[in-house]
């Protein structure tokens, strides 16, 4: 079992050049921490995710909020943030073993009550990305609040999320993206990435609900640990 807590606590990207009269800011990249929750929170909701839309309603932020916490503080998952000064202004999260799902349930319950629990985990459980073979990460979550994308932070996220996978021992690394999420196609189609074919059909009540989602699948090394990153995104699938 692979761990990708292993990763160093700051990580400082330099200023990105682009077009334009002004250089694009420093961000950096670190762990976060559980003071970072809401302000994670807020940046996952304002991405709009319509699959924890229709899992915690109303209270999404607060659900949002509660699981991130969960996560950051008993390191069930590894949580990155994109700072500019002070500010988070970006999130990634990549899961590489199984989480206590039973304990982030509780948390939750906790935090939102049990009816909307139960709903949640079943509309989690039909999206969620099932399994992970060995030595295989996923990339569960990435977003950049409104105002600064297109900046170079997505990018600097994902860098550091599949580097980070590779030196906690992933060999592979797979990820969703709801087909009709536009950001998230631009920025893999700029990125050189194309999806695999399985497309998987995620069975939730209604029209507006039933989300196409196209998987992308990265191999970071082989088994004995060759090959993959240099230290840049790949410019095509494995």
């Amino acid at each position: 079992m692979h761990d990708l807590q292993r990763q160093d606590e700051t990580t400082a990207i330099l200023p990105f050049g682009g077009p334009g009269p002004k250089a694009r800011p420093s961000i950096t990249i670190r762990a976060a921490r559980e003071v970072d929750s809401r302000a994670i929170a807020a940046i996952l909701a304002q991405a709009g995710d319509p699959i924890s839309t229709l899992a915690f309603g109303r209270q999404v932020a607060v659900a949002l909020e509660t699981l991130t916490r969960y996560d950051v503080r008993e390191a069930s998952a590894t949580t990155l943030v994109a700072t500019i000064g002070e500010r988070v202004v970006g999130v990634a999260v990549v899961v590489g073993r199984a989480r206590p799902g039973e304990a982030r349930k509780t948390a939750l319950r906790r935090a939102v009550g049990r009816p909307r629990t139960a709903w949640a985990a079943l509309v989690l459980r039909a999206a969620s990305h099932v399994g992970l073979d060995q030595g295989e990460a996923y990339f569960e979550s990435l977003a950049v609040a409104p105002e600064w994308r297109r900046a170079g932070v997505a990018r600097a996220l994902f860098e550091r999320g599949l580097v980070g996978a590779r030196n906690g021992g992933a060999l592979t690394l797979t990820f969703w993206v709801n087909t009709r999420n536009v950001n998230a196609r631009s920025f893999f189609d700029a990125a050189g990435l194309e999806p695999i074919r399985e497309v998987r059909r995620i069975p939730l009540p209604g029209p507006p609900w039933r989300v196409l989602m196209c998987r992308f699948h990265i191999v970071l090394a082989d088994e004995a640990g060759h090959g993959g990153l240099n230290g840049a995104l790949p410019r095509q699938n494995g």
